[in-house]
């Protein structure tokens, strides 16, 4: 049995946490992605920005998504997201 590495306590890799850098602009939050796997995921859905509805598929693929300023800001994690999303 190989063991990982990059593995965290929670179970979670390295390579499954995308971090976000958020903006609010007339009431509205943004999502900007500022690792190379969450930019990879815009380019895949033509868009600058990932939309909450995307956060939450690429949840269900294993994918955690964290504010980039904050380490503990986890934004949408187990179907969830902890910051008032859908």
């Amino acid at each position: 049995m190989s063991v990982n590495t990059n593995q965290h306590k929670e179970g979670i890799t390295m390579e499954q946490i995308i971090k976000l850098k958020i903006k609010s602009r007339y009431g509205k939050t943004s999502y900007y992605p500022t690792c190379e796997d969450g930019r990879t995921m815009v380019r895949i859905l033509g868009t600058k920005t990932l939309p909450e509805w995307a956060m939450l598929e690429f949840n269900r693929l294993g994918y955690v998504f964290k504010e980039e300023q904050n380490q503990n800001g986890i934004i949408c994690k187990d179907g969830k997201f902890s910051n008032g999303g859908q």
